[in-house]
């Protein structure tokens, strides 16, 4: 990276991890890339400052290349989201598809302990932001970047990495991570409500497949606000292809589904997401 006072956002696509790091850790920088780029560009600069890709990654450029495109829709919104995801240290990992997610060093403290489900951490292939040492590492997978599935034996078992066509597990991720580190509190209300509101009415109708933009109540985004949150965002950003797991219903996977059933969320993930969209994420090969 050349060596200027504030570098440009072709600068920042270049640039060393150690460089990036570096500029992450003044504030000045900061502040003067947040006022002077559009928020399109401040989200992509974000997505290459948070991003890290060990060298261990099988098809490392490709990965790469889909994660930022990844991340960058979703901070391409509100600059001071992103700012705050910068601020707080996130940095979001990709798990290579021959290894476990504890075999890396962001997340060995994670061996052997389990998921709010009940899942081992060993064998999840994603994390939505775990605060380690004072930073907060979010585990994205090679294998929903590029689609297909992982090279894994957990146990003398295969692991089970594949997801439906068009379901990102990235993007899901990453929604988490905004949620608990870039937001406001009021904004975590807003979610918080709105969960709460649809849990009401979905108890209502137990049976109806259009409560929740996973289906019917019991489904993934029905288990927590979390869950409701992240699962919306992927709706709205057209990468929540498949079926739920929990029921089998069809998930939803519009902007409009999102508008005309969470108008309040809809709101908020404009303002987040800027009607970003995600088309073909986690093709099939």
């Amino acid at each position: 990276m050349v060596d200027l006072k504030v570098p440009t956002l072709a600068e920042i696509k270049i640039a060393t991890r150690e460089a990036l790091d570096k500029l992450r850790s003044d504030p000045k920088i900061l502040d003067d890339l947040q006022k002077n780029l559009s928020a399109t560009e401040f989200g992509e600069a974000a997505a290459f400052i948070t991003l890290v890709v060990p060298a261990s990654v099988v098809e490392a450029d490709k990965a790469k290349k889909e994660a930022i495109r990844i991340l960058s829709a979703q901070m391409q919104g509100d600059k001071s989201v992103a700012r705050r995801l910068i601020d707080n240290k996130v940095q979001v990992v990709v798990v290579p598809r021959n290894k476990l997610m504890t075999e890396l060093s962001q997340f060995a403290s994670l061996k052997g302990k389990k998921t709010f489900d009940g899942r081992i951490f060993d064998t999840v292939r994603g994390s939505g932001g775990m605060e380690v040492d004072g930073k907060v590492y979010t585990a994205i997978t090679e294998e929903n970047l590029l689609g297909g599935q992982c090279n894994i034996v957990y146990n003398g078992k295969k692991l089970h990495c594949a997801y439906d066509e068009g379901y990102s597990t990235n993007s899901h991720e990453f929604a988490h991570t905004i949620h608990n580190f870039g937001i406001s509190v009021e904004d975590k209300k807003i979610i918080s409500e709105a969960y709460k509101k649809r849990k009401e009415t979905a108890a209502k109708n137990l049976k109806d497949t259009n409560q929740w933009v996973d289906g019917r109540e019991g489904c993934y985004a029905s288990k927590t606000y979390l869950e409701f949150f992240a699962q919306l965002s992927n709706a709205y950003l057209g990468a929540n292809g498949g079926k739920d797991p929990y029921t089998g219903d069809t998930r939803q996977n519009t902007k409009k589904w999102v508008k005309d059933h969470e108008p309040t969320i809809f709101k908020l993930l404009e303002t987040f997401y800027n009607n970003a969209s995600l088309p073909s994420t986690n093709p099939k090969k």
